[in-house]
């Protein structure tokens, strides 16, 4: 009895740090993704400084410098919290990886006072992002004739990037480093499918989405029980909910314009809107 006894306090004793181990390997990878959206952010806030853009154009929606830099903090602040977490969980291992990102925060913070004034410049006197779709009519962005103009402006390009972004990633068979690479993999995809809409780019970053999807499998196979892997199948899912939905929006939209159309020509051949003939 006292040796069942003993396995089963082993046992938990086993199960309590696996958890633990779990925990903090899914901290670090934290502290890594919040890193890498503190640059991403920095890197979009440089570049529409240096292009004296106020906002960035994504999809319909412009979004402000205001924001980034909001961002900015926002990410600085849940990676100051996870460090925190972290030293609950492993106070050796916190301490050193405290260390390299307290003097990245440092300097974040810095680069982020260096450029408030020409935030606040760009704010009054930049300009707004502006893409193909602003110069087009309304019937051309649901007919899908941005398409065409993308493709021949741009369509080798998005080709180009795409490529290079798939040739980049590279997956490792280490659960921990093959999840960091699907986390950056999966935001780069985010950003690049944010402009799906009704004019038909559904095709967006297919083999970066395809390529994606290899890697949680090989996830899967690797460390079945990983944690992410539910998040990432969730965003595959999302992925996929979005292009379909606004395959049928667009397709309703047009529906929607014919049928007022015909319903127009009816009621004008019908004698209802006489005062038109007039």
């Amino acid at each position: 009895m006292t040796e069942i006894t003993g396995k089963r306090a082993q046992q938990e004793r086993e199960k309590r740090l696996r958890e633990q181990d779990a925990a903090i390997r899914s901290k670090i990878n934290a502290l890594s993704y919040d890193a890498n959206q503190v640059e991403e952010n920095f890197s979009i806030i440089e570049t529409l400084l240096s292009e004296n853009k106020r906002n960035k154009k994504v999809g319909f929606d412009r979004i402000s410098i205001e924001v980034y830099k909001s961002k900015v903090l926002k990410n600085i602040a849940e990676l100051e919290n996870d460090m925190m977490t972290l030293a609950t969980l492993d106070s050796s291992k916190a301490s050193t990886i405290s260390s390299y990102y307290e003097d990245k925060i440092k300097n974040w913070r810095e680069r982020l006072k260096k450029l408030e004034p020409q935030i606040r410049n760009i704010l009054l006197t930049g300009v707004d992002d502006k893409d193909a779709l602003d110069n087009l009519s309304f019937w051309n962005r649901i007919t899908g004739t941005i398409k065409n103009i993308e493709e021949s402006n741009k369509g080798s390009e998005q080709s180009q990037k795409e490529f290079k972004i798939i040739n980049r990633v590279t997956f490792s068979k280490d659960p921990d480093e093959l999840t960091q690479t699907l986390l950056n993999f999966s935001n780069v995809i985010n950003g690049e499918i944010s402009a799906f809409d009704f004019i038909g780019n559904e095709h967006r970053f297919s083999e970066a989405r395809e390529k994606f999807a290899n890697g949680v499998l090989l996830l899967k196979s690797i460390e079945p029980t990983n944690k992410t892997i539910p998040y990432f199948e969730e965003l595959q899912q999302k992925w996929e909910d979005k292009r379909k939905f606004h395959i049928k929006l667009r397709i309703y939209i047009v529906i929607g314009i014919l049928a007022l159309s015909l319903l127009f020509y009816i009621l004008y051949e019908l004698g209802f809107l006489e005062f038109l003939k007039e």
